[in-house]
């Protein structure tokens, strides 16, 4: 009786083997393969001599080469958000260059991440380096444009820089974006008070409170700019808003 050649299987076991996180994947996708072989008539095993069942083979191969890329690709994209949180927990305790470290990695793996460009941003920028955070933030904005957060925290370090006109810029496009940014409001109004306009800074102040009535700094800030405009009953009145709310506040028991 004339021996035969032992099937040839789709998937090659010479090849190296997955992960184990990987490995159950694969199986259900093997499973999936097989099925589709036998629904088109395919056996699961050939020998080599058959030309066209061994490029169904190939294709297999192919397919599987494909699944494990996209599958990677979201194992890498979970660890990249793993990280960016894990730095978001130690900025919040003060350890910022922990954070710098985590955000690093999870930009390794995932270079167009917007928030994690962001936040290591604004981590440079609280360790002295603003330069270095406003490349980061403009990484951040190319890869997603009406991210306010972004144009805000930029106008911050830009204003840090003296650069007091390309940041009330990026406050207005932040603003623009989000019109209900507080925030945004607030340090567009304290920019302008910077450049000797108090009376230009009242409006995003008084925009600011309407959207958030116990906005502390903002009373203050307002008060600030009624002051140097000499209109000091209207000042003192903001100075005891922002005491109602905050009545430890040193600046404004200062002014009252």
């Amino acid at each position: 009786m004339t021996s035969t050649s032992p099937p040839v299987p789709v998937y090659d076991s010479a090849r190296p083997r997955p992960r184990f996180a990987e490995l159950r994947h694969f199986w259900q996708y093997r499973d999936l393969i097989r099925l589709i072989l036998r629904r088109t008539g395919k056996v699961r095993y050939v020998s080599k001599n058959n030309n066209n069942i061994l490029r169904i083979g190939t294709l297999a191969r192919a397919l599987e080469r494909r699944f494990f890329a996209g599958l990677l690709a979201e194992l890498d994209g979970q660890v990249a958000r793993t990280q960016a949180t894990a730095a978001i927990l130690r900025e919040s305790a003060g350890r910022l260059e922990e954070a710098v470290r985590c955000y690093g990695r999870a930009l390794e793996l995932q270079p167009e991440f917007p928030d994690a460009l962001l936040n290591l941003g604004n981590a440079r920028h609280a360790l002295g380096h603003p330069a270095e955070a406003v490349a980061l933030l403009h990484r951040a904005l190319a890869l997603k444009p009406d991210f306010a957060e972004a144009h805000n925290n930029l106008g911050d370090t830009l204003k840090d820089q003296g650069k007091l006109d390309e940041a009330i810029e990026c406050y207005r496009r932040a603003i623009d974006l989000d019109p209900r940014y507080t925030d945004a409001y607030l340090r567009l109004g304290n920019v302008l008070h910077m450049q000797d306009k108090p009376e230009a800074a009242i409006e995003p102040y008084r925009k600011a409170i309407s959207l958030k009535p116990a906005f502390i700094e903002a009373h203050y800030s307002l008060g600030n700019a009624l002051f140097a405009l000499g209109n000091m009953s209207a000042a003192i009145e903001s100075y005891r808003n922002a005491l109602a709310l905050k009545p430890d506040h040193v600046e404004a028991l200062i002014k009252t």
